[in-house]
């Protein structure tokens, strides 16, 4: 997955994407020079981030 498809999976900016690569809190792959993205660790990443609502 690229970058602009994890953007608009995510609904985000592609610039909030590369934020969120800087700051290597989603986990990547860099192939010859592009980042790319497994499925796997992108619904891994949303699990770990995901609230519970206020009652």
């Amino acid at each position: 997955m690229t970058p602009k498809d994890l953007a608009s999976m995510l609904k985000v900016s592609g610039t909030t994407i590369y934020r969120i690569v800087e700051s290597r809190k989603i986990p990547f792959y860099k192939i010859n020079g592009g980042i790319r993205f497994k499925q796997t660790d992108i619904e891994a990443y949303m699990s770990k981030n995901r609230f519970e609502p206020f009652k």
